[in-house]
């Protein structure tokens, strides 16, 4: 009998994916300067496609289920599933350094001692505060000019920079006398923040126009803010110049120096207490300004009246209303109210759907968040995803026997091929809920004897976080600080980890997970630094949190939050590995 139901429900999901209806998509192609023109936007397995314009710009008729390819000649190739709600995509495509992997793995093997000696004949090195830099091995942009590139007619740094490397603007302030350099980002305009300086392995944050005589430099070098970033640390937004004058830079490699420069580099994962709060924003919407400045919960309701008719199709809005009168005004009646008015710009989305749900479920209201994951789950029953967020629902409503079916029916759809998991990193992380379901206490569907049967003692002890994002297409690089104040970066994006979101993609989900083990005591710190989506809008990311997981005094906590301020890194919380505390 299981058997034939599971077989009715293949065919329910095979039908589920035919009769795709057309759609446009359409967006920006960009590299990590300006837009791109001629980029190839193509579906693949088909005949259909077309090319962006002089302003990086395309629209392609598409179906749900089909794979963008986007291609352009000295970029990296990109391929991105079309999902129900994809709309637009912002893309940015990247060098393809592919082809210099012979002599880049050649040079990867030198040693500071050895560019140091070729420093003198090799115009692809320069020295900065961490050591010398190979401009083909450093994994990021960065061009070096030398003194062979540039006459001796210039009066200052910034005379002489300007209009030698594309996308940057440098001129000397005669206001302050000091140069200022912008550096174009991916798009077609300059960010408000400056580059900072590195001269002879000296960092400052300004330069005076003439404390550098140009006759006496050697090389310069810019480094945008990503690279900078990995070694000037995450504050650095505006780009670095490093700069190596005739006087102050040797080619003899001196042993003091170069130990040196080495522990400058351990320094690298010392957390710098750079995280913003998550409360800071930048840029709120209208609406929001009116609610913080409301004087009593009377004007607040009036004022949400008044915005209602112009974001009326925004789910952001009603989410932020929600949270709004029941965070600052304590009425939990209002904010459902708010919900109920405004349920039809959730239907038939499933991003919308699945953050009210993550709401729900911090709200400990468990029973509407799983009314909302069936909804999910009969928009994208191909998802993996979606059988994860059923299990957990259940669970939380304490319907173990239904969490395990859910698990035994995904396992089934993967073994006759309707579901893919080629890598096996989703399945191995269902496996382990499954595990921890089974070690559940006062489970209903396991005698205690069973139980101690299929659960191993040897399993995961401490503290695990569940991470899970709405949107597949966002963005982020997510840092965790251990209680040395040492940190771990793991970055989600196309850019650093396309294996892995690829993957993510074509098997439908939206999760990751940490482990923080009892050996680890103390205080972590978790920070995130969003991205952005593809569609320039928010983001929302539920954290599960399991304090004691593997144990029978498990308990969860649930955080959510939005994520709107791009590019910014902000604390979403500290928990203690020792109690299980979790603060803000």
């Amino acid at each position: 009998m299981r058997e034939l139901l599971y077989v009715l429900f293949a065919s329910v999901f095979v039908n589920s994916l035919v009769g795709q209806n057309t759609k446009e998509v359409f967006g920006t192609i960009s590299d990590e300067y300006e837009p791109l023109e001629n980029v190839v936007v193509s579906v693949n397995d088909q005949n259909t496609g077309t090319t962006t314009d002089a302003n990086g710009k395309y629209r392609i008729a598409v179906e749900e289920g089909d794979v963008l390819r986007f291609e352009l000649l000295g970029k990296l190739p990109l391929e991105i599933k079309v999902e129900d709600v994809t709309r637009i995509l912002n893309i940015t495509l990247f060098d393809d350094v592919e082809k210099l992997d012979e002599v880049t793995v050649r040079k990867r093997l030198k040693t500071q001692e050895e560019r140091a000696m070729e420093y003198a004949t090799n115009p692809n090195i320069i020295k900065n505060a961490f050591g010398y830099l190979d401009k083909e091995t450093v994994g990021y942009s960065m061009r070096i000019l030398n003194e062979s590139d540039f006459g001796v007619q210039y009066t200052d740094v910034g005379t002489l920079m300007n209009g030698k490397f594309a996308g940057v603007m440098a001129h000397c302030n005669r206001d302050t006398w000091e140069v200022e350099v912008s550096i174009r980002s991916n798009n077609t305009t300059y960010g408000p923040n400056t580059a900072i300086y590195d001269v002879d392995g000296v960092i400052m944050n300004t330069l005076p126009c003439f404390l550098i005589d140009p006759s006496n430099i050697k090389k310069i070098a810019v480094i945008r803010g990503m690279g900078g970033a990995g070694l000037y640390g995450s504050n650095v937004m505006g780009g670095v110049v490093v700069i190596n004058t005739k006087t102050g830079t040797f080619a003899n490699v001196q042993k003091e120096n170069l130990h040196n420069a080495k522990e400058r580099r351990n320094q690298k994962n010392l957390y710098n207490g750079d995280a913003l709060p998550i409360t800071a924003q930048q840029g709120l919407p209208k609406y929001l300004e009116r609610y913080n400045k409301a004087a009593s919960e009377a004007e607040a309701i009036h004022i949400y009246r008044d915005e209602r008719s112009k974001y009326a199709a925004s789910f952001y809005f009603v989410l932020d209303s929600y949270i709004y009168f029941r965070d600052k005004w304590n009425n939990a009646e209002f904010a459902e109210t708010i919900i109920q008015q405004n349920y039809g710009v959730f239907k038939d989305n499933p991003i919308a759907l699945k953050s009210l749900a993550y709401v729900y479920q911090a709200d400990n209201e468990f029973s509407i968040a799983k009314d909302i994951y069936k909804e999910v789950f009969i928009h994208r029953p191909e998802y993996a995803q979606s059988y994860f967020n059923m299990a957990e629902s259940y669970i939380e409503n304490k319907q173990f026997g239904l969490a395990a079916d859910m698990f035994t029916r995904y396992n089934y759809l993967k073994e006759k091929g309707f579901l893919k998991d080629d890598r096996g990193d989703f399945a191995q992380f269902l496996d382990t809920e499954f595990n921890n379901l089974l070690g559940l206490k006062d489970n209903d569907f396991l005698s205690v004897k069973k139980r101690k049967k299929l659960v191993s003692d040897k399993g995961f002890k401490g503290t695990r976080l569940v991470f899970e994002w709405a949107d597949s297409e966002a963005e982020f690089q997510l840092q965790l600080v251990n209680p040395e104040n040492r940190f771990f970066v793991w970055n989600h994006s196309l850019k650093d980890n396309y294996g892995q979101v690829k993957d993510e993609k074509l098997i439908g989900y939206t999760t990751k997970e940490y482990l923080i083990g009892n050996t680890y005591k103390g205080d972590w710190q978790v920070n995130i630094k969003y991205l952005g989506n593809k569609s320039l809008t928010p983001t929302y990311l539920k954290v599960a949190i399991y304090h004691d997981y593997g144990t029978f005094s498990q308990r969860k906590e649930t955080k959510v939050f939005k994520l709107s301020l791009k590019n910014m890194n902000q604390q979403l919380f500290r928990i203690s590995n020792i109690t299980g505390l979790v603060s803000n």
